[in-house]
C-alpha cells in the first residue's frame, strides 16, 4: 500500500514538472513576441539588401514618377510652340504681348517643374539610402537580443521614411501636374491641348501605381503582422469556487 501512494506521489511529481517546465517554456515564447519583428522572414536587414540590389533599371525602379515628369516636360513644350492666340481678342498690343509672356511664362513652368520632379528621381535612386543602411546595419553588433532589435530598428525607420517620403510625393506630384498642365491651356493649340490632357492624365499615375519605396515597407508590415495570432501563455485562472489555480490563457492579438 506503502509502495502505491509512494509511486502516487512520485507520478504527481512528474506532472507537475513537466507542467511547470510546459508553462516556463510558453510564457518565453509568448514573451519572445512581443518583438514580432525578430521573427519576419526576409527581415528587415534582407529587404535593405535586396532593394539596393535591384537591378531592374531605372525606368522601371521609377516609371511611375519619371512617366507623368517627362509628359508635364513635353506639355511646356508643346505649349510653347503651338499657342492660339488672336490679336483680335485683344485690345492693345500691349494686352495681347503680356498675354503671350503669360503663356510662355506657364509653358516654362510646366518644363522646369517636370524637370525637377525627374531630377529628384534620379537623386534618390542613385542616392542608395537602403544600401547606405544596410552597409551600417552591417557593422553593428548582433550578439544579443537587444542588439538585434537595434539593427531591426534601423532596417524599419530606413523603409518606413522612404514610405512617407513617397506618399507626400506621389501626392503633391498628382496635384501640381494636374494644376500646371491645365495653365493656359485655352490659349493652347489642338496639339498643345492633347499633350496637356495626357499630362494630366499621367501624373494620376503615382495614385494608382505604387512605387517600389512603398511596396517594400508594406510587404513587410504585412509579414511582420501575420507573426501576431494566437498567444498562448501561462498564468493564474480564478474556478468557480474562487480558488486560483495556474492555468493557460489563450489571446489573440494582431
Amino acid at each position: 500500500m506503502k509502495d502505491i501512494h509512494k509511486g502516487t506521489r512520485m507520478t504527481r511529481k512528474i506532472y507537475f514538472f513537466a507542467t511547470l517546465v510546459m508553462l516556463v517554456s510558453i510564457q518565453t515564447f509568448s514573451a519572445d513576441l512581443l518583438y514580432p519583428e525578430l521573427h519576419v522572414v526576409p527581415s528587415a536587414e534582407d529587404r535593405l539588401r535586396q532593394a539596393s540590389k535591384n537591378d531592374d533599371g531605372f525606368f522601371m525602379r521609377n516609371w511611375q514618377l519619371l512617366t507623368p515628369s517627362v509628359a508635364l516636360i513635353a506639355s511646356g513644350v508643346m505649349l510653347q510652340s503651338d499657342q492660339d492666340i488672336n490679336t483680335a481678342d485683344f485690345n492693345t498690343t500691349t494686352a495681347y504681348e503680356d498675354k503671350k509672356s503669360s503663356v510662355d511664362n506657364a509653358a516654362m513652368l510646366q518644363i522646369l517643374v517636370g524637370a525637377s520632379f525627374a531630377g529628384l528621381t534620379y537623386y534618390w535612386d542613385r542616392n542608395d539610402v537602403y544600401g547606405k543602411a544596410a552597409s551600417q546595419i552591417g557593422k553593428m553588433p548582433s550578439k544579443s537580443k537587444r542588439d538585434r532589435l537595434a539593427r531591426v530598428r534601423i532596417a524599419e525607420e530606413t523603409m518606413y521614411h522612404r514610405y512617407k517620403l513617397m506618399k507626400k510625393t506621389r501626392w503633391f506630384m498628382a496635384l501640381a501636374g494636374i494644376g500646371l498642365s491645365q495653365m493656359e491651356t485655352e490659349y493652347a493649340g489642338k496639339d498643345a491641348k492633347l499633350v496637356a490632357g495626357i499630362a494630366a492624365f499621367t501624373s494620376l499615375l503615382p495614385m494608382i501605381f505604387k512605387h517600389r519605396y512603398e511596396e517594400i515597407y508594406l510587404d513587410y508590415d504585412r509579414y511582420k503582422n501575420r507573426v501576431y495570432g494566437p498567444v498562448v501563455s501561462s498564468g493564474l485562472i480564478q474556478t468557480a469556487n474562487n480558488e486560483v489555480v495556474p492555468g493557460l490563457q489563450l489571446s489573440l492579438k494582431f
